[in-house]
């Protein structure tokens, strides 16, 4: 098996899976893709043909698709004449995908879709397997927490939609009764001030640096089927305080869910999808019955759930099931 990667190499949830993918799985080509929006770090993938979304040539796609026997993309590659003129060289076509972003329908048919959520598995057609998304257990590294003080919260970009409920945050913390600090990190300025809270605004080079402060993760997140801030939080021994909706029902401790006041129907991108609607005051309510509690058996959890997840146990499962595609 050769295999081709489409990537990218920002710092946005695409950008760290592409990373890591890159580092784990032994390609042979790797074309990255600039969005124009986020800045880059090309020299993540030194041996990569760097193209911008909307200017990827035939030259372009005939360096990716010489030489390699399966072509793996992260929710779309982009130009979906990449995937066409794959199948037509019997390349065979992986994409792992995100539902949320994602037509019923795609222009090409593809051989797999690789889902990383039970979600996604859900409502993607045929062929497809679930498996999840690796973290990097070396580069996010357990640390025990034994008492919840510092909570938290990742904004990134922002997220479509507001699906981080970082506004709903934002309005619950005057309400929390609990001594606590709150730690907000985000890639963009935004204006808010509270004594319990300490902003962290800026571009992160290294996504890991983002875990070096706070004891409980808070994500009252809209929707996801995937999530990899939890995911990451989990590795690094944070209990995770999140929106009680499928596909993490059932998988993290239900105490630690933030119950939804209703699931209503939305439309971020190209489908119709479940979109929680979460009151400020639960959310204050779940972190004040956190707060300043003993979690080690919490952050022992977290560790748990985790080791699943860590690149040593699916690198080898990825290869098979993509040479299997």
């Amino acid at each position: 098996m050769k295999l081709g990667f489409i990537a990218r190499a920002d710092n946005s949830g695409l950008g760290t899976m592409s990373w890591e993918f890159s580092r784990h799985l032994p390609f042979e080509k790797i074309l990255v893709v600039k969005n124009g929006v986020y800045a880059i770090f090309t020299e993540r993938f030194p041996r990569a043909r760097v193209v911008h979304k909307d200017r990827i040539e035939k030259e372009d796609i005939d360096w990716l698709l010489d030489g390699i026997t399966h072509l793996l993309a992260i929710e779309t590659p982009y130009d979906y004449e990449i995937f066409r003129l794959a199948r037509q060289k019997c390349i065979r076509t992986v994409l792992i995908p995100m539902y949320e972003c994602m037509g019923e329908t795609l222009p090409v048919n593809l051989d797999l879709f690789l889902c990383p959520s039970t979600l996604d598995f859900k409502l993607m057609p045929r062929p497809k397997k679930y498996l999840p998304v690796p973290v990097d257990r070396s580069r996010l590294p357990f640390r025990q927490r034994r008492h919840a003080k510092v909570f938290l919260h990742s904004v990134g970009h922002g997220g479509i939609m507001g699906r981080n409920g970082t506004s709903e945050l934002l309005a619950a913390i005057p309400m929390v009764k609990s001594d606590v600090k709150f730690i907000i990190r985000s890639q963009k300025a935004f204006d808010y001030s509270h004594p319990k809270v300490e902003l962290r605004v800026g571009n992160f080079e290294n996504y890991w640096d983002l875990w070096s402060e706070g004891d409980v993760f808070v994500f009252p997140h809209k929707f996801d089927g995937l999530s990899l801030p939890i995911q990451e939080a989990l590795s690094v021994g944070m209990p995770v305080l999140s929106t009680a909706m499928f596909p993490f029902l059932g998988w993290m401790p239900e105490h630690w869910f933030i119950p939804a006041i209703e699931i209503v129907q939305a439309k971020p991108a190209l489908r119709m999808i479940d979109y929680a609607l979460v009151e400020p005051e639960q959310i204050a309510k779940k972190i004040d019955e956190f707060a300043n509690t003993d979690i080690t058996e919490a952050s022992r959890t977290a560790d748990e759930l985790a080791k699943a997840l860590d690149w040593k146990v699916l690198k080898e499962r990825y290869l098979q099931v993509i040479a299997k595609a």
